[in-house]
């Protein structure tokens, strides 16, 4: 029996919101001993928001491919904390007002991908769910 080409296409969808994942959760993991390592102001949150986005990153990654439904709120969970991250940048970090706009600028784009691919990953979910 030959897979439609509904289920390929998702299976695609959720290959490629896995690896996204994945490779989210290793861009944070290697940022890890430089945050945990470093006597900077501020170098401890920034180590603990990456580890955050690490971990519910590599879960999320997981959660898609099961199709678990607590996938996709790991990937809100990691989205929320890359939000955090930049967001709390300019607090520890002198810079000048376009500087300032810019980190709130890709905050908020980072909300809007989060945003989606949380919709994304219960979209698919819920497709597989009434196939």
């Amino acid at each position: 029996m030959t897979p439609s080409v509904r289920t390929i296409v998702r299976t695609l969808v959720n290959a490629g919101l896995a690896a996204v994942m994945a490779g989210v959760c290793v861009s944070s993991a290697r940022q890890l001993p430089n945050e945990f390592g470093s006597s900077e102001p501020g170098s401890l949150l920034f180590g603990l928001l990456h580890l955050t986005i690490a971990i519910s990153a590599a879960v999320a990654s997981v959660g898609i491919i099961k199709r678990a439904r607590w996938a996709a709120w790991a990937v809100g969970l990691s989205g929320a904390a890359a939000m955090g991250l930049l967001m709390a940048q300019p607090l520890y970090t002198p810079m000048d007002s376009d500087d300032q706009q810019s980190i709130w600028l890709g905050a908020a784009l980072i909300g809007l991908a989060t945003a989606g691919v949380w919709w994304l990953a219960r979209r698919t979910r819920r497709l597989h769910e009434t196939s």
